[in-house]
């Protein structure tokens, strides 16, 4: 038997942050499995484009990626994606992962980062340990794109989760779905307000913002400035936080496992 391990990320066309977040969560997984294959797939068409496009770098999709480990002599494959939850993507990936299984022994794909109240504990367990020395006497709001139907309920019980550990300044919010992120102003306490990319890669990261997702940030952003507050926007997202990594491995020891 030779184990594989495929990290899915959208990718990001800035080499600092591919070094300091992808390559370095993905040389975790190295150290930790040293007997396995370990591949990194990037999901965004985008992002592969501009690489081959800027470097001559060829970096495989999930398919490619499948494909190259078994040509490569892996037999049982484990599958960790970035998505913080059960997202359009994070389904999409799977159905890729699905259409390559019978090409290995055995595949498994490790879940999302938040999926149960474990997950949620250990998050705002984790986010205490990342974000006390941030918060002091500012609101922490997370915020990510998010969707219109999937997520919402998990988002509302992880904002519930996090404020017994940080306190009731601490919010979650999204671009997209129902908890919009203009929609947290009348309940912050305070002048002073930091902004917590809640996503592996924070969007500057990866590449452009999608126009949606742009024009919905800075009408937030726009809101809490005439409202007065100080607004500090963390640039990391949650990649460079060994405490977010550490909750990503524990999910691919689990699948491993299964």
């Amino acid at each position: 038997m030779k184990q594989g391990i495929l990290v899915v990320t959208q990718g990001s066309i800035h080499p600092v942050a591919r070094r300091n977040v992808i390559d370095d969560f993905v040389g975790s997984i190295s150290d930790r499995f040293e007997d396995a294959f370990v591949l990194c797939a990037f999901t965004s068409p985008e992002v592969r484009t501009f690489l081959r496009q800027r470097d001559g770098e060829k970096m495989r999709d999930i398919r490619a990626s499948l494909l190259h480990m078994q040509m490569e002599g892996v037999t049982d494959a484990t599958v960790i994606s970035t998505h913080v939850y059960e997202n359009e993507g994070y389904l999409s990936m799977r159905e890729q992962v699905s259409s390559c299984a019978n090409i290995f022994k055995s595949i498994r794909v490790a879940r999302p980062l938040l999926q149960d109240e474990t997950d949620l504990d250990l998050f705002a367990r984790a986010a205490h340990s990342a974000f006390a020395e941030d918060k002091k006497d500012s609101a922490l709001v997370f915020f990510l794109s998010g969707e219109k139907t999937r997520g919402n309920d998990i988002f509302e019980s992880l904002e519930n989760k996090m404020r017994t550990h940080l306190g009731q300044d601490v919010f979650v919010s999204t671009l997209r779905g129902r908890m919009r992120m203009h929609t947290v102003l009348k309940n912050i306490n305070g002048s002073k307000a930091v902004l917590v990319p809640l996503s592996f890669l924070n969007k500057g990261q990866i590449g452009k913002m999608e126009e949606e997702d742009l024009d919905a940030y800075q009408a937030s952003l726009a809101s809490m400035n005439e409202a007065g507050l100080d607004v500090d926007e963390l640039c990391m997202g949650l990649g460079e936080y060994d405490e977010f990594q550490r909750l990503y491995l524990r999910h691919l020891m689990e699948a491993m496992r299964d």
